[in-house]
């Protein structure tokens, strides 16, 4: 005869440790596996009932064993991820990190503030601007650097209006603003304005989806959703804009109309569309964002390199009329001290610290001679590598542009502490097959920014920045976290 305990504790616990080992090689669907629980105890429910038992004891023993196995669960989970026998017990770290992923969402919602990159569940092959080959008028090329230029004008208004009598801003705020509007142009064909209403609409965005990625399928069923549901919503509405326009009027020349185009080889599914252009804003706006607030975190301490890179960027800027914005990309890109300005930012602050994910696979991978187990994901810690005086010899931590100019004579006067560039340890965008698309695109938008921006102000950090504090306060939550960087911005006249 079974007793009450081994009916109530004993089963529940064995049937929590076999699904443990069955999800552990096969991961359930979260929504299945919560409608599961709920439909065991509706018929657990039903056939006590059926069979003689009150209706409200029948209810109480259905729940009691879905809590006593959801503990057990919980318990089985908990000890394999910090016992022994896990893979990955022999790698240090956080304890509640070994534990469970919420440990990263409170990190990167709850202490890291409103913005963190997606980590990308849906992998697909799109068309990217640097690969379009069959756009032989440029027209694509052309649609981007008309809308860099006008949303640059369009912060240049804005900025003189803020900045007078001395006014401190916040110029990491509107640069965000400004890079999230152009990526709107560039991939949706605008709809943001955030730089016009001085705020982003969409708030803290998608935060807690890419650690948890079970998280996503019980969001689905919730009546109402939040800022992630209104941006996938927005993109969706967007996806058969482009397609009634596209069978209107042709191609429509943004990348939303590319990623949809049905003509390419590997047509996408709508969800792979909506996964690819949240990439595409959130990637892409943080990248740019980072570059372009290191640039100014140090030369707006720095008037000599400063009024180097404006003297440069002026014979560039008051030789070009009535332009299109081809000559003027290309003449920018070309500036050598402005290059050597950005390529310096993403190496002392790279964008993406964590460095690009990869996964050990079905079968593990060695790497460096040690054998890391299957689907196991692994990175390269970008920051250290980029700050290693191995790679970059003895002053890898200070901002020093010149490094990268090897005729410069600010270089050729520290030759001795600054070696070669190893620049297989130079990796801002990644590497290899997995490298950022939109690197060039990224790097073009930036120095455009840069550009004109000291060649229509003269950039100060404010009175009572201080330099210590910022630099300190800088956290790695997949991307960067820190504090606002306080301007004076003194209008030039061009």
């Amino acid at each position: 005869m079974v007793s009450p305990v081994s009916s109530v504790v004993i089963f529940p616990a064995v049937v929590a440790v076999i699904s443990h080992y069955i999800f552990n090689r096969h991961e359930p669907n979260a929504l299945h596996f919560v409608l599961g629980l709920l439909g065991y105890a509706q018929i657990s429910s039903l056939v006590q009932w059926a069979r003689g038992c009150y209706i409200i004891d029948a209810i109480y023993n259905s729940a009691a064993f879905l809590g006593i196995y959801l503990l057990m669960l919980s318990l089985s989970i908990s000890f394999y991820r910090l016992g022994p026998w896990h893979p990955l017990a022999k790698y240090p770290g956080p304890r509640l990190a070994h534990l469970t992923k919420w440990w990263m969402v409170n990190q990167v919602v709850f202490r890291g503030g409103r913005h963190a990159k997606l980590q990308q569940s849906v992998l697909s092959t799109l068309r990217y601007l640097d690969s379009l080959t069959d756009d032989p008028s440029g027209s694509m090329k052309k649609m981007v650097r008309g809308s860099g230029s006008t949303r640059i004008a369009q912060l240049v208004e804005i900025l003189k209006k803020k900045s007078t009598n001395g006014r401190t801003i916040p110029l990491d705020y509107w640069i965000y603003l400004f890079f999230l509007d152009t990526m709107g142009d560039i991939g949706f064909s605008g709809g943001f304005e955030s730089m016009k209403t001085e705020k982003d609409t969409e708030g803290w965005l998608l935060h807690s989806m890419g650690q948890i990625p079970w998280l996503k399928d019980i969001v689905n069923i919730l009546p109402r959703r939040g800022p992630i549901d209104s941006f996938h919503r927005s993109i969706e509405k967007k996806i058969y804009q482009v397609g009634d326009s596209n069978s209107a009027r042709g191609k429509r020349l943004d990348i939303l109309g590319f990623l949809l185009d049905s003509s390419s080889e590997a047509k996408l599914t709508p969800g792979e569309v909506i996964a690819d252009a949240a990439l595409i804003v959130v990637s892409a706006t943080d990248t740019s964002v980072q570059a372009v607030v290191t640039i100014f975190r140090y030369l707006g301490l720095d008037r000599d390199r400063q009024s180097r890179l404006r003297d440069e960027v002026n014979s560039v800027l008051s030789n070009i009329v009535d332009d299109d914005g081809d000559s003027l990309a290309s003449a920018i890109a070309r500036l050598p001290f402005l290059d050597a300005c950005v390529q310096e930012s993403l190496r002392i602050v790279p964008p993406g610290p964590f460095g690009p994910l990869r996964t050990t696979g079905g079968s593990g991978a060695f790497v460096c001679g040690e054998h890391i187990p299957l689907n196991t994901t692994i990175h390269v810690p970008v920051y250290a590598m980029h700050r290693d005086p191995a790679h970059f010899g003895p002053l890898a931590g200070k901002f020093i542009p010149e490094r990268w100019m090897d005729e410069d004579p600010v270089r050729q006067a520290l030759a001795s502490d600054l070696p070669p560039i190893d620049r297989t340890s130079f990796m801002p965008f990644g590497a290899g097959f997995g490298s950022c698309i939109g690197k060039n695109l990224a790097i073009q938008n930036v120095k455009l920014l840069v550009a004109h921006l000291v060649h229509n102000f003269e950039v100060s950090c404010a009175s009572d920045f201080d330099v210590d504090t910022f630099d300190q306060s800088y956290k790695e939550f997949g991307i960067w976290q820190h504090n606002a960087l306080p301007v004076t911005l003194v209008e030039r006249q061009t």
